[in-house]
């Protein structure tokens, strides 16, 4: 389980929109779990386009071996999140990507692994003892 890798929403955009750093993602494929906040702003990002509902999600699902709920933990770490990095101007969707990594250690769960995300992560981010820093592919 180790080898899973929690994406956030940009970095699934550039895989799909195949922009620079695609290739770092790629070798990821069959190991990708995302939080359901950070699907949906992916799909909202993608149906800004002339995509309809049924391409967006043929779009995406064939990328993400797993779509975590948002649960109630996770929405508490979230808003945690918010009061602790707010210097920093991160969405929902990137503090749910931060929480999931953190609930699924925390629980000693399935998302142990990599956390993939962008460069508006603050750096040595934390949330339950659980630190991510800022770099867009960290080791575990």
């Amino acid at each position: 389980m180790s080898n899973n890798v929690i994406l956030d929403a940009s970095a699934l955009l550039v895989l799909l929109k195949n922009e620079p750093g695609a290739d770092m993602i790629e070798p990821l494929l069959g190991r990708i779990i995302m939080s359901s906040i950070s699907v949906s702003e992916v799909a909202a990002s993608l149906l800004n386009s002339d995509m309809t509902l049924q391409e967006c999600q043929e779009a995406i699902l064939p990328f993400i071996s797993t779509i975590v709920p948002f649960n109630e933990e996770q929405a508490f770490l979230a808003a945690e999140l918010k009061k602790q990095i707010k210097d920093y101007d991160l969405s929902l969707a990137d503090r749910a990507c931060l929480a999931l990594e953190s609930w699924s250690n925390w629980r000693g769960g399935r998302a142990q692994g990599r956390l993939l995300r962008g460069p508006q992560t603050p750096p040595n981010c934390c949330c339950r003892g659980i630190c991510a820093p800022g770099a867009a592919i960290t080791s575990r």
